[in-house]
């Protein structure tokens, strides 16, 4: 069985009792969270700021 690693974030959601029991009766899923306060390492957040940067910087908005 191959196992499938995921990357979350550190959303409560994410770490809580129900889901560490989903893993613990799926071990095929992995899951990693990267550490707290290092969005620099988060990919997304990254695409954010280059979408923000390049785009939303000259848009206006009616509502």
């Amino acid at each position: 069985m191959t196992t499938i690693h995921l990357v979350l974030d550190n959303l409560r959601m994410h770490t809580g009792k129900q889901v560490q029991a989903w893993l613990a009766q799926h071990p095929r899923f992995v899951f990693h969270h990267p550490p707290v306060h290092c969005s620099w390492m988060n990919q997304v957040e990254q695409w954010f700021g280059i979408l923000k940067r390049k785009r939303l910087r000259i848009a206006d908005f009616a509502s």
